[in-house]
C-alpha cells in the first residue's frame, strides 16, 4: 500500500492510467521497429484476409522462412490472429487497414491487464500497479504486437502460478497450479527462445521448493517423492510443446494435404521453432546482419533506458532487505530473493549473445513492479524518505513521458499515418486522388516506392475490396536507406513500364513515399546525378504530410526543418 495514499485514490490513479493506456494504443503511430509488424499482425493478416486481388503478397521477413523457420505459428494464432478473425467476423472479409490497426492495438491493451491482474493477485499492493502502469514499458511495447510484449504477459501468468506454488505448504497441494505452470513455460519458449532466461529463477525456485516440502520423506525415497511431485509440470511442458510442435510442422510443411490426419504429420520432419531460432543466433555471422553490440549494451544501456528510476529503487530494496529491515516473514524473503533473481539473472544470461536490443529486456518490468515497493523510502514515514519518494516519481513519470512520447509518438512517426491515408485513398473506386473519376472503377496499377523509412506493413496499406475487381493492383518497392542513385533508377525502370499499362488501357502511377524534409537535399543529389527531377512535379494530399517523423539515424536533417515538413510525403512520379 502507498503510504499516505488511500486506496481508492489509488484505484482512481490505476483506472485513469489504463485509460490512458488505452488512449495511447489507439493513437501512438510510430514504428519502434519493424518486428513489431512483421513477427506478428503481417502474418495473421496473410493467413485470415485475401490480398490476391491487390496484386501483391504481404512480406514475409527471414523467422518464416518454410525450411527452417524461427518463429511458432501459435503466439500469432493467440494474439493478433484472434483479433483479426474477429474483425472480419464483425465487419466482414475487407477489413481497412485502419480497422486492423485499432484491432490490433486493442487486443494488446487487453492483454496487458492480464498483466495487471497478475500482478495485483501476487502483490495485493497498489504500488505495485501503479508502477507498472505508469511504466515507459507498458505504455510504449506492451502496446505494440512485439514477441517480446507476448512473452512479457506469459511471463505474468508464470510469476502468478509460481507465486500460488511457493504459497503452498506442500507442493501436492499445487499440482493444478503445477500443471498450468508447466503448459505456460512451454508456451512461453515457443513465444521467444529467450523465455528461457527469464523463467530460470521461477524454476528454480519451485524445484526447490518441491525439495525442502518433501524433505520428510525417507532418505532413499526422496529422490523418488521429488520427481513425483514435479512430474505435473514435466508432464504438462511435454504435453504442450508436443502440441505446439505438431501445430508449426502442420503449419510450415507445404507438402502435407489441406486435411491432413495425424499420421501424415508424424511422417513429416519435426519442427522446433526455438531451436531453429537458438540454432540462428548461435552463428555469429546471422548476428552480424542485425548488429552487433558490445556484450555489456544490456546493463550499461538497455537497463537504465528502460527502467530508469526504478533501477534505484530496486537496489534500495535489496539493501533494505538485506538488513532485514524490509521483511518480516520468511516467505517475502524468499520471494524477494525470487524477484531480485529474475531482474538481474535473464539480463546477464542475454549479455552472453552480443546482438543487444532494449526491447529484449522488457519482460523484466514484472519482476521491477514486485521488487521496488520493497524500498525503504515506500515503507517510511520519515521525512526523508517522503523527499525521496517525490524524487523518485517525478523522476519515474518526467521518464514515462519523455520516453512515450519519442517511442510512442516521434520515432518513424509518420510512417503508419501515411499507410493508412494512403489505404483509405487507394480503397476508394476510381482512385479520385489521383485524378480518376470518384466512384467509378477502372483497372488501375499504383507502384509504391519508399524512401528512408523503415519497412512498410503490407496489411496497413494493401487495399481490401468487397467488390475485389475494382481494387487495384499494387506493387511495393522498399529502397529502405539506399542511395540517391539507386532511387534514380528505381523509378526510371518504373516508368519503362507505364507504356505498356498505357496499350491496355490500365492507369498507372508511382507514388513515392518518404520524408518530407529530405525532399530537398534528394532533389539537389539526384540533379548531380543527371536525374531528371520534373518527375516530381506534385505533391499529393494538398502538400499534407503525415505525424513527425524522427529518424535516429538522420537526426541531423530533422533538426531545422520546417513544421510543414517534419512529416512523411507522398509524391506522384
Amino acid at each position: 500500500m502507498l503510504v499516505g495514499l488511500r486506496s481508492r485514490k489509488a484505484l482512481l490513479a490505476w483506472i485513469l492510467l489504463v485509460l490512458l493506456r488505452l488512449l495511447i494504443a489507439l493513437t501512438s503511430t510510430s514504428a519502434i521497429h519493424p518486428d513489431e509488424h512483421f513477427q506478428n499482425p503481417e502474418i495473421a493478416a496473410g493467413l485470415l484476409l485475401d490480398y490476391k486481388s491487390t496484386g501483391n503478397a504481404l512480406l514475409k521477413t527471414w523467422e518464416w522462412i518454410e525450411d527452417k523457420p524461427c518463429r511458432s505459428i501459435a503466439p500469432v494464432w493467440g494474439s493478433t490472429g484472434l483479433a483479426f478473425a474477429l474483425l472480419k467476423r464483425v465487419g466482414g472479409d475487407a477489413p481497412s487497414g485502419r480497422a486492423l490497426f485499432v484491432a490490433q492495438r486493442l487486443w494488446m491493451w487487453l492483454l496487458s491487464l492480464f498483466v495487471d491482474c497478475s500482478l495485483w493477485s501476487i502483490s495485493r499492493s497498489s504500488l505495485t500497479l501503479l508502477l507498472f502502469a505508469s511504466s515507459p514499458v507498458t505504455l510504449t511495447f506492451l502496446l505494440r504486437p512485439f514477441s517480446n510484449s507476448l512473452e512479457t504477459v506469459v511471463l505474468a501468468v508464470a510469476f502468478l502460478l509460481a507465486d500460488r506454488i511457493l504459497r503452498k505448504t506442500t507442493v501436492k497441494l499445487g499440482r493444478s497450479a503445477l500443471l498450468l505452470l508447466g503448459a505456460t513455460l512451454a508456451l512461453g519458449v515457443w513465444t521467444r527462445v529467450t523465455f528461457v532466461a527469464f523463467a530460470a529463477p521461477l524454476v528454480v525456485a519451485v524445484a526447490l521448493h518441491a525439495a525442502q516440502t518433501t524433505s520428510n520423506e525417507v532418505w532413499k525415497r526422496r529422490p523418488l517423492a521429488f520427481a513425483l511431485s514435479v512430474f505435473p509440470a514435466i508432464a504438462s511442458f511435454a504435453v504442450t510443446a508436443f502440441a505446439l510442435i505438431i501445430v508449426d510442422t502442420a503449419h510450415f510443411s507445404s507438402s502435407l494435404p489441406s486435411s491432413f490426419p495425424l499420421s501424415s504429420i508424424l511422417r513429416t520432419p519435426l519442427i522446433l521453432t526455438p531451436l531453429n531460432l537458438l540454432n540462428y543466433n548461435l552463428d555469429s555471422s546471422n548476428l552480424a546482419d542485425h548488429g552487433l553490440h558490445p556484450r555489456y549494451l544490456h546493463l550499461v544501456a538497455n537497463w537504465p533506458m528502460l527502467f530508469g528510476v526504478g533501477l534505484w529503487a530496486a537496489a534500495d530494496a535489496v539493501w533494505w532487505s538485506s538488513k532485514g529491515m524490509g521483511v518480516a516473514k520468511e516467505g517475502q524473503l524468499r520471494r524477494g530473493q525470487l524477484y531480485l533473481a529474475s531482474f538481474v539473472v535473464p539480463p546477464l544470461l542475454l549479455s552472453i549473445q552480443p546482438h543487444q536490443e532494449p526491447r529484449f529486456l522488457v519482460p523484466l518490468i514484472i519482476p521491477l513492479a514486485l521488487l521496488a515497493p520493497s524500498a525503504s523510502f515506500f515503507k517510511l514515514g520519515t521525512s526523508s524518505a517522503r523527499r525521496k519518494r517525490v524524487s523518485f516519481w517525478s523522476i519515474w513519470i518526467l521518464h514515462s513521458l519523455i520516453f512515450t512520447a519519442l517511442f510512442g509518438y516521434l520515432h518513424q512517426g509518420g510512417l503508419v499515418p501515411a499507410l493508412l491515408k494512403l489505404n483509405d485513398e487507394l480503397r476508394t473506386p476510381g482512385l479520385p486522388f489521383l485524378g480518376g473519376q470518384k466512384g467509378v472503377a477502372a483497372p488501375a496499377h499504383v507502384d509504391l516506392v519508399f524512401w528512408k523509412t523503415f519497412m512498410p506493413p503490407r496489411h496497413l496499406v494493401l487495399p481490401l475490396l468487397d467488390d475485389p475487381r475494382s481494387a487495384p493492383s499494387i506493387r511495393i518497392a522498399d529502397l529502405s536507406g539506399a542511395p540517391p542513385s539507386q532511387l534514380l533508377s528505381t523509378i526510371h525502370s518504373l516508368n519503362t513500364l507505364i507504356s505498356t499499362f498505357k496499350e491496355s488501357n490500365i492507369s498507372s502511377n508511382i507514388l513515392l513515399v518518404m520524408p518530407a524534409y529530405l525532399f530537398d537535399a534528394a532533389e539537389k543529389e539526384l540533379s548531380a546525378l543527371g536525374g531528371e527531377v520534373d518527375w516530381w512535379p506534385r505533391q499529393v494530399f494538398e502538400g499534407r504530410t503525415f505525424g513527425v517523423h524522427v529518424d535516429m539515424d538522420r537526426l541531423n536533417s530533422v533538426v531545422g526543418a520546417s513544421w510543414e515538413r517534419m512529416g512523411v510525403g507522398v509524391w506522384e512520379v
